[in-house]
């Protein structure tokens, strides 16, 4: 079974917490870096270069449609997020998935990944 490397970027401590305790249920995911900082995430994406990124659409200075700009290649990437303002835009830019905080199943999440997996 094919690992793939994720990476959360998101403002809330807690969040990211519970959203990886969710994501180690899935055998084919691997944890790679957090990150509460737009800049600092970028950093990380470039360096790290996961297969996933779940990210939030409001962070920092820099919001979640600002990083999806400026990060090249884009990992794929789901947006959990509490807002669905940005969800078109957010489409627009190839996102995988959007879902809305607070995640209400596991089912949903289970969604999401299985269409980034399948998409290799």
């Amino acid at each position: 079974m094919k690992k793939h490397s994720y990476i959360i970027v998101d403002d809330d401590m807690a969040f990211i917490m519970l959203l990886k305790k969710h994501l180690e249920k899935f055998e084919n995911l691997e944890f790679v870096a957090s990150y509460t900082s737009t800049i600092e995430a970028a950093k990380g994406i470039t360096k790290l270069k996961p297969n996933i990124l779940f990210l939030d659409m409001q962070i920092d200075s820099l919001d979640g449609l600002d990083m999806l700009s400026i990060i090249d290649p884009l990992p794929k990437t789901i947006v959990i997020s509490n807002s669905t303002d940005q969800m078109n835009e957010a489409l627009s830019l190839n996102v995988f998935d959007y879902i809305k905080k607070p995640i209400e199943s596991h089912d949903r999440l289970a969604i999401a990944i299985n269409k980034v997996t399948n998409a290799d």
